[in-house]
């Protein structure tokens, strides 16, 4: 779905402190999710689905009184668009097969962590998105990347994450990331950091302003992270960059 909505995520698992550190941990609106819900239970779960709305469910089938099968029955009987994901410790064949039957759009192992949820994020995120060329006309994405280009050159210092570009241009953070991906051959974040990069080698260049506040200036929070990154874009570190430039301007 292209536009400034986010998609509506919930998360259903008894495993209260594993499923509260993922709720934290992932950073739901760069994937194009809003977490709008966290249960414990799947009565929980059903009674938020009969009076709310959600377009994903993310859940363990291991569940004391009622399963993730019985749950995701009854979603499909409530809300029969909404996609759920199901998560077992157990590599059962009973379940994959009861998962086919219900048309659960996907069937992950645990203990799963961050990148798993992630990928199953990724993977939904496109299958409602569908495909470029079916979202956007390619004078629209172009013209997006153009203004979220002149927004990243402008808030270098204050911040520039997908999620708060994508807003600029009206496109979900993980459809705008995957566009700008394929229209400009670079990653959104390799983007970021060659432009900051290129900015901090332009303030090493013109003015006398110290290391330690180029980095600030250029927004980056961490000065290892800084040095890291501006050495493996510029190949050297940004001292080493600097006394080159003098040199060649003395020679």
């Amino acid at each position: 779905m292209r536009g400034g909505k986010l998609y509506k995520i919930v998360l259903v698992d008894d495993e209260r402190l594993t499923i509260k550190s993922f709720a934290k941990a992932i950073k739901w609106e760069d994937f194009g999710f809003e977490l709008v819900g966290v249960f414990f239970n799947a009565f929980d779960c059903i009674e938020y689905m009969e009076n709310g709305d959600a377009d994903v469910v993310i859940s363990d089938i291991s569940m004391p009184q009622m399963d993730g099968i019985e749950m995701a029955k009854k979603i499909n009987q409530i809300k029969p668009d909404t996609k759920i994901v199901l998560a077992s410790a157990y590599k059962k064949f009973d379940y994959a097969v009861e998962a086919i039957k219900l048309k659960v759009f996907d069937y992950i192992i645990k203990p799963y962590d961050c990148k798993t949820i992630e990928g199953v994020l990724v993977k939904v995120n496109e299958e409602m998105c569908g495909y470029v060329s079916e979202e956007a006309g390619t004078e629209e994405v172009y013209d997006a990347i153009k203004k979220a280009k002149q927004y990243i050159r402008t808030h270098l210092k204050t911040g520039s994450s997908l999620a708060e570009v994508a807003k600029q241009v009206s496109f979900s953070p993980a459809y705008f990331g995957r566009v700008f991906k394929e229209r400009t051959g670079e990653k959104f974040l390799d983007y970021v950091n060659r432009i900051r990069i290129e900015q901090a080698c332009n303030y090493l260049e013109t003015t006398d302003m110290r290391v330690n506040e180029i980095y600030e200036e250029v927004g980056y929070k961490s000065r290892n992270y800084f040095y890291n990154m501006f050495k493996g874009i510029a190949g050297c570190t940004p001292q080493e960059y600097r006394e080159r430039i003098r040199k060649d301007n003395n020679s």
